[in-house]
């Protein structure tokens, strides 16, 4: 049928040129108008007095006359308009706005310049000359061939067929014109004939109002090159061995049916794309985004009211971003459906604030900014990451990364040396981040700034990626049941501030040689979300005031090993042994965790065993704990307990300490000095001997004793230290219980928590076996948070720190916690306060000296910003009050006498 119509057609073309009168340019002279009558003749040289053509006449210039040709009349209408080979002349518009040329053009020679309005219903067919649109707008609604010559395109021009350009005689100059591909059928734009070549639009728009099949098609290995923008409303584009090049906006409306090119968005200028449908949606080429100047924009955007960004619906091809920066609005979601998406050297992508989806495999050479938004790896395919080059490795930050690879294998593979890094959060939906190739010594690196996820498909990892802990802000571990032994590489906490890093479930690590080192960063953990050292070979590193453990950690094997324990921003490590530092003990599971408060409480310092020395002092400001868990009780190790001046309370001769181990029936054992050893800068005594006792009793706690009160005073018992910020100031408030020779109290002051000045002294009691309160004000805080400690000096120069404490003065900072008396009779409620709760809920969870719960509960806090909590049911000691609201804790120590 559709062969029928169209020869249909072709016959009305040649009856009406073949039988459509014919009128002749006759006019004698240079110039003549095309109104004048006398300038016409029926024959070809003939006498004039024709009169001009008219709708249904074929105006032929063939050369009898070669006069210029002045259209003057307001409209013209001709069926056909033919200029031969031996006119020179030129036909121009002189008072003529429209003309309408029916059918078919045919150019061998000579200048034609159209009116304003023009169209051609025909074929147009130039074998030379120039031909010129009109300056406002032209239409062909046919094939148009330019076998010679040169096409000169004004104003917006529409196309509904072919444009064929045979040979590097024809010319198509589109100048800065708007050039329209319409109509229902499809249009072939060839040049050069079978040879590649190359056809250039300034402003081109394609509308076909047809099926897919009407699409749009370049010749072979032909390139269209759009110099300013590419509108693609309606249609397609089918050019699998074409090339697309666009040299500003490129937008895609939302009835396009996609492109099959390869495309290219290049030029000086800023670019906008617009995507309200994808580019590619059934066959795949690649694209390129390479701008002439570096510093050139190309934004992506889209009207959907889904906010959704995606360019591609195929995951078949590459996208190279050569040069130029990439950006997206903050709040638009961001699919990539690519093979492979490549950032070069020159080239930076400024990400969305929300999401955005990578398919492929990831490629950064150049700069990538994460804007606080989410990266999505998510493909059915295994896939790699690099930056940098072959010689040089880099690191990509984003933001938040989620991994989501449900291939049989999930290989998500960081090049070797390369560090995929998450500023925030990272999690693992399903797959793993591989490294090929990779070793415990020759590393891939994985590094997170905030929450760390695997969720229950989540693989586990190989020994050659390596997960670092990174930045300032609080982080959580959330290892999903069947992942917590997920991570299998070295591990390394390098935060610039103490975190900390909470563990929400369980850490096993159980691959010989893996590291754990600690530099920066603490670590909080949990009898049910503990850090297991599952095996002999695995090992922590390292460990200072700003990074350690706070929390229980399990240790299985029979290697000597030290546990990297610490609270309330001192390091406590303890280790255990054979007979020397590094001698192996008998294989069991141990238990361990420290606490920087005075153990009296729960493990009365007055209780000792009668074999101990009379003149024993048990240490006031810390103890360990230190449990065999495993089935069978298996004979105990030497135990080396970490000891350092300012932390222990001054300890100046350490020959005359010894390690103390409360043991049924329920007093102080020494178990004595059984050497000294200092170890990656840290000082340890040992008990003396192994199997001289057992670490699987009901409390199974250990500190450090001395027989030499002079040497190693301890001198003063701290109660409390507590700092408010108020009325500009801030207020410090410290009690003690036992003072000996006490000179003087030393407040001192950071920015950072550890570098200290002082800002002023308060005198001590002396010698006193009672309660004694202290307070000082600070009159000048520093902005923001200042941290504060107090240096307690004997008369004799020995000196010994108080806890750090954190006082904020910002209005928008966290406000200190403060509860109130402290000390505490049972029968008076404690008082909480800070003044960022004002009318706020709060969890409060009240702790033994041992980290028992022995009362928890939600307090709604008044417009004072304080509440109150009973505690008369609790004995007399220590305890430590813990609040929790929007996942931020405070924990403050309170006794009750």
């Amino acid at each position: 049928m559709r062969r029928l119509v169209h020869l249909s057609i072709l016959l009305l073309f040649l009856s009406v040129s073949g039988y459509a009168q014919s009128k002749y340019w006759v006019a004698p002279g240079a110039s003549g108008n095309w109104s004048n009558a006398a300038n016409w003749s029926l024959t070809s040289g003939g006498a004039g007095g024709a009169g001009a053509p008219i709708a249904g006449q074929i105006a032929v210039f063939n050369g009898a006359s070669l006069a210029n040709c002045q259209l003057d009349l307001p409209s013209i209408t001709v069926t056909a308009l033919t200029v031969a080979a031996g006119y020179t002349g030129t036909i121009s518009p002189a008072g003529t706005t429209n003309m309408t040329i029916r059918f078919d053009v045919n150019i061998s020679s000579g200048t034609v310049i159209l009116p304003a309005v023009s169209s051609v219903g025909g074929i147009y067919t130039q074998n030379g000359g120039t031909f010129t649109t009109g300056a406002t707008s032209g239409s062909f609604a046919n094939i148009v061939n330019i076998n010679n010559g040169t096409l000169n395109v004004n104003g917006t021009v529409s196309f509904a067929n072919n444009i064929n350009i045979p040979t590097a005689a024809g010319v198509l100059n589109t100048g800065t014109s708007t050039v329209v591909l319409e109509g229902t059928g499809g249009t072939l734009i060839n040049n050069n004939g079978a040879a590649p070549g190359t056809t250039t639009f300034y402003n081109l728009t394609i509308n076909k109002t047809s099926a897919v099949a009407n699409a749009v098609a370049f010749g072979t290995a032909d390139q269209v090159i759009v110099q300013n923008d590419l509108t693609l409303i309606d249609g397609a584009i089918a050019a699998s061995t074409g090339n697309l090049q666009v040299g500003r906006n490129l937008t895609i409306g939302a009835a396009f049916n996609g492109a099959f090119t390869n495309l290219t968005l290049n030029g000086a200028a800023d670019a906008v794309v617009t995507v309200d449908a994808p580019f590619i949606n059934a066959n795949s080429g690649s694209t390129t985004i390479n701008k002439a100047n570096p510093g050139s924009q190309v934004s992506f955007v889209t009207n959907l009211p889904t906010n959704l960004i995606n360019f591609s619906t195929l995951t078949t091809n590459t996208l190279n971003i050569t040069q130029g920066t990439v950006n997206f609005p903050t709040d638009n979601n961001v699919i990539w459906n690519f093979n492979a998406f490549n950032i070069g050297a020159n080239a930076t992508v400024s990400a969305s604030a929300n999401t955005m989806t990578f398919q492929g495999s990831f490629h950064n050479f150049g700069t990538f900014t994460a804007n606080n938004g989410t990266v999505a790896f998510v493909s059915g395919t295994n896939r790699s990451y690099s930056v940098g080059t072959s010689l040089q490795n880099g690191t990509t930050t984003f933001y938040n990364v989620i991994l989501n690879n449900t291939n049989a294998d999930g290989s998500f593979n960081i090049e070797l040396g390369d560090r995929l890094a998450a500023a925030n959060d990272l999690t693992v939906v399903s797959g793993y981040f591989n490294a090929i190739g990779g070793s415990l010594t020759n590393q891939s690196y994985l590094s997170v700034g905030g929450a760390l996820t695997l969720q229950s498909a989540a693989k586990a990892m190989p020994l050659g990626i390596h997960l670092e802990f990174i930045g300032a802000n609080p982080q959580s571990v959330n290892l999903a049941a069947g992942t917590t032994s997920h991570i299998n590489g070295n591990i390394s906490l390098l935060k610039t501030a103490p975190g900390p890093i909470t563990f929400n479930s369980a850490m096993v690590l159980d691959v010989v040689g893996q590291q754990m080192q600690f530099t920066g960063g603490v670590l909080v953990t949990s009898l049910t979300n503990i850090l297991n050292f599952a095996t002999n070979g695995v090992v922590a590193l390292g460990g200072n005031t700003g990074s350690y453990v706070d929390g229980p950690i399990s240790r299985t094997g029979f290697t000597a090993f030290t546990f990297p324990t610490g609270d309330g921003e001192f390091f406590g490590p303890i280790h255990i042994s054979g007979g020397g530092f590094n001698a192996n003990i008998p294989s069991a599971t141990y238990l361990a965790q420290y606490f920087h408060v005075n153990p009296d409480g729960s493990f009365p310092i007055d209780q000792q065993s009668p074999t101990n020395p009379p003149d024993l002092k048990v240490s006031e400001v810390e103890y360990w704990s230190l449990d065999q868990t495993s089935g069978t009780p298996v004979p105990g190790p030497r135990v080396w307990l970490s000891f350092e001046s300012v932390r222990s309370g001054g300890i100046t001769d350490p020959t005359t300490i010894g390690v103390t181990a409360w043991t049924n029936p329920g007093f102080w054992q020494l178990v004595g000095n059984g050497g000294l050893q200092n170890v990656g800068g840290i000082d340890y005594v040992s008990s003396a001997n192994t199997n001289n006792f057992t670490v699987t009793q009901a409390s199974p706690v250990f500190t450090l004793s001395t027989i030499d009160e002079v040497a190693n005073p301890l001198p003063v018992t701290w109660l409390s230290f507590t700092g408010r910020y108020s009325n500009g100031a801030v207020d410090l408030n410290w009690s003690t219980s036992l003072e000996l020779n006490n000179e003087e109290y030393t407040i001192e002051r950071s920015a950072d928590g550890h570098n200290f000045s002082s800002i002023g002294t308060v005198a001590g009691v002396g010698n006193t076996t009672n309660i004694s309160r202290y307070s000082f004000k600070d009159t000048n805080p520093l902005a923001g948070s200042g941290y504060y400690r107090i240096k307690q000096t004997d008369r004799d120069g020995k000196f010994s720190y108080s806890d750090i404490i954190r006082v904020s003065n910002g209005e928008v900072a966290l406000k200190g916690l403060r509860i109130f008396p402290n000390p505490i009779s049972g029968n008076v409620p404690l008082t909480i306060e800070n003044g960022n709760w004002k009318n706020k809920k709060v969890t409060v969870t009240i702790y033994n000296a041992i980290g028992g719960i022995v009362r928890q509960e939600q307090l709604v806090f008044g417009a004072d910003s304080r509440a109150k909590i009973n505690v008369d049911a609790l004995q007399k000691g220590s305890y430590f009050i813990t609040t929790s609201i929007n996942s931020e804790k405070q924990t403050l120590q309170f006794f009750i006498q």
